[in-house]
């Protein structure tokens, strides 16, 4: 019996390794290589420092405005040229940062680079933490291990980082904020010529690596304004400091190809790639940098207006490529246009240098099965195994196909509207200070801090995964939503349903400005599609989540600096949201919508913040609040089938939130219920910057002083989805509502139908 279970679990998980693969394959071509690992300083890192204790982070607006994920610690305004090889090499997904998320997807992973660190263990070091290339080597050697540990031999490991590319790219703050830097004394021991040195990694099974040379640093913006153009227009003993160091590294790893079996090191030479004509590739401005830098400094101001036209720029900031610069370096990187742009090859020619051979793989495997028939204890059991696994996989993978290849989401699109609750960045891009744009925030997201107030999903994100959208939902606010066919985010921290609700904390959409930037989505589909009338059929097959009266009674009613609770008594204020709310949901049908799912409030007495702020009753949280809030939800549920009843072929639905929070958290494995995992200044709501949250966080109840935490978020978004209990939803859960068939003569089809 126990040699049969050990059997199972040896044939399950090869079933579910395979069927992963199929997975990837399914959805597009793999990637050339298996793996692609990043070393460097700034103009490589895409978030590392933005986990450690210094001032060299960019989680700030400019920064991000054209990447899909807004202000991540990409020096840039979009993707970097660590992005665009990435790109290139066919990677479905950014390589994640190793500081951030605990680097998860490790064994397609892992960026190491970080702002301002060096091939010296002392440069920067004036300017606070940050990985030096002895720290993202000794990074690295984690990663390695556990790559070992997963694959469980060191030899099949050997191989599979050996299949990996590995880019390299260092230096420039050794001369920088070293040689060059005050508060250092380099220059006074060393000169230039001894400065370069080799980078190894072969030790951890690196084999085919592009080592990145320096560009012209005496032309970055920045450095021209510190030390003064020489008659090249950039400062000359910088560019001539670069060319020493390019040279001598130039001639080392010739050495390192030799010296080392199998390793195939290339040289990128970026000085050559970096003095091109740029002018002839459309670049205006090739001295001055996009954004607005502050006189002697490199990094943006902060929250400052961008150059429009960011595709004509060279340099973003005061030493850094725009993204159109970005990538079009990355591609001469990648495929050489002239034979000294990389020496001996290229990084496509590098993917091509070593690869398994069919011989080799039918060696990988025959060591796995000689592992297979040592677990079963012999060679005719394992024999026997491998024909059930075969019967197992080809039902496995067809199934998989079916659903790879053959089923779109439940509906073409979701729009969700709300507050931090359901805000994923828009506020980001707005002049408040009410945004989650740092650590810890986003600390169990694959992109870290996004502006999700949660430590990872959030839930209109665990309602799109429910309804089968395979990427999340973008916000409205962030990278000018160019995929808005499968939807679009509104939700804005600090939005009510009344536009006076927070006022006082800076710039926030309404659900008046949510509807307006709804209205815009609409005209760009209509267009898209190339009509009123079709648009109307689609928008009406999609699912409208609705959240939002929060900020209503904490930053309005409840709050200093509002009168509306000396005007209203609880009655008549929860009256005028709902009908103020009334007016603005008629408005989202009048748009195409059809299928909403309206959610009530939770128990905002039970948030801790407002426990601490108010004092807590009898009931363990604030009754007052939550009395207020069940006037609310009880004139909002009522509100729900009069409009139904007036607005021809609506399907509003309301989701029974205070119900569904009321749920005993005890027999769902939580542990702390009244308090944030995070450190929450005492009278606050958001966690304390760059501070350490509780390790159990699904445990937790609260991620803050009043967001849930990721784990929270998937039950309660379950419930919302699927009911429980026949009073979660009235009259249908968000599952039904998907499955109701629209009113043909309403001028909507059933999702699924050709539109024509």
């Amino acid at each position: 019996m126990e040699g049969g279970l050990k059997a199972w679990g040896i044939l399950l998980s090869i079933v579910l390794g395979v069927v992963s693969n199929w997975q990837h394959w399914a959805r597009g071509s793999s990637p050339q290589v298996p793996c692609l690992f990043i070393f460097g300083d700034s103009v490589f890192d895409n978030g590392n420092n933005l986990a450690l204790d210094t001032d060299v982070t960019v989680d700030y607006l400019p920064y991000g405005v054209d990447f899909p994920y807004g202000s991540t610690g990409r020096c840039s305004n979009g993707v970097n040229i660590a992005d665009a090889i990435a790109d290139l090499l066919g990677f479905e997904n950014y390589i994640p940062p190793f500081g951030k998320g605990n680097c998860r997807e490790f064994m397609g992973c892992v960026n190491y680079a970080s702002g301002r660190s060096g091939i010296l263990n002392t440069t920067g070091y004036l300017l606070g933490q940050r990985y030096s290339m002895d720290l993202q080597l000794y990074n690295h050697k984690i990663i390695a291990s556990r790559i070992a540990k997963e694959l469980g031999v060191a030899d099949v490991a050997t191989k599979y980082l050996g299949q990996c590319i590995y880019v390299v790219e260092i230096g420039y703050n050794d001369y920088l904020n070293n040689y060059y830097g005050e508060g250092y004394n380099s220059s006074k021991i060393y000169t230039p010529e001894q400065f370069a040195q080799l980078l190894k990694l072969y030790t951890e099974g690196a084999r085919k690596v592009a080592v990145f040379g320096h560009i012209r640093m005496g032309c970055m913006p920045a450095y021209k304004n510190v030390f003064g153009a020489g008659k090249s227009s950039c400062v000359d003993k910088l560019s001539h400091a670069a060319q020493l160091f390019n040279s001598k590294l130039q001639k080392a790893l010739p050495k390192l190809n030799a010296n080392l079996p199998g390793a195939i090191f290339t040289y990128i030479n970026s000085y050559k790639i970096g003095s091109e004509n740029v002018t002839g590739l459309g670049f205006k401005n090739t001295s001055n940098s996009c954004c607005q830098v502050p006189n002697g400094e490199i990094p943006c101001a902060p929250l400052t207006y961008t150059c429009p036209y960011r595709d004509e720029h060279l340099y973003w900031d005061g030493a850094h490529y725009t993204e159109a610069r970005a990538r079009i370096f990355a591609k001469k990187a990648y495929q050489l246009q002239l034979p000294i742009d990389a020496y001996p090859y290229d990084i496509s020619g590098l993917v091509k240098g070593q690869q398994y051979s069919m011989d080799l793989q039918l060696y990988n495997h025959k060591i796995i099965a000689s592992r297979i028939a040592k677990e079963l204890g012999g060679t005719d059991v394992a024999n026997k195994a491998w024909r059930i696994l075969v019967a197992i996989l080809l039902a496995a993978v067809s199934n998989w196909q079916h659903r790879a290849c053959g089923l779109p989401p439940q509906v073409p699109c979701l729009f969700i509207f709300g507050d931090s609750l359901s805000d994923n960045g828009n506020n980001m891009v707005l002049s408040t200070n009410v945004k989650a744009s740092y650590l810890p925030y986003g600390v169990d997201f694959p992109y870290g801090t996004t502006g999700r107030c949660s430590n990872g999903l959030n839930l209109p994100d665990v309602i799109a995964e429910l309804l089968g959208f395979e990427n999340y939902i973008p916000p409205f606010g962030v990278g000018g939503c160019k995929d808005f066919m499968n939807g679009v985010n509104y939700a804005s921290s600090a939005g009510g349903i009344l536009d006076m609700t927070a006022s006082l904390l800076g710039q926030r959409y309404t659900m008046d400005l949510q509807l307006y930037n709804h209205k815009i989505i609409a005209s760009r589909i209509a267009k898209e599609l190339g009509g009123a009338d079709v648009a109307s059929k689609y928008l009406g097959q999609c699912i409208y989540a609705v959240e939002m009266g929060y900020n209503d009674y904490l930053n309005n009613y409840n709050s200093e600096g509002y009168n509306s609770s000396k005007i209203y008594t609880p009655e008549q204020f929860a009256q005028l949201l709902v009908q103020t709310y009334e007016t603005q949901l008629e408005r989202l049908y009048g748009e195409g919508a059809r299928k909403i799912a309206v959610f009530g409030l939770i128990r905002i007495g039970c948030m801790p913040s407002y426990i601490q702020m108010f004092g807590a009753d009898n009931s363990s949280c604030v009754d007052k609040l939550n009395h207020e809030v069940q006037l609310f939800n009880s004139k909002l549920r009522k509100l729900i089938p009069k409009l139904n009843a007036n607005l021809p072929g609506s399907k509003f639905t309301y989701i029974n939130s205070y119900e569904i929070d009321s749920e005993d958290f005890e027999t769902l494995g939580f542990k702390v219920i009244n308090k944030g995992c995070c450190d929450v200044p005492s009278g606050q709501i958001p966690c304390e910057p760059l501070t350490y949250p509780c390790s159990n966080r699904d445990e937790h109840v609260y991620w803050d002083g009043a967001h849930y935490t990721e784990a929270r978020a998937r039950i309660f978004a379950k419930r919302a989805y699927q009911r429980q209990l026949a009073v979660d939803a009235n009259p249908y859960d968000i599952s039904e509502l998907v499955r109701i068939p629209l009113d043909e003569t309403d001028g909507c089809s059933t999702f699924g139908t050709k539109i024509v």
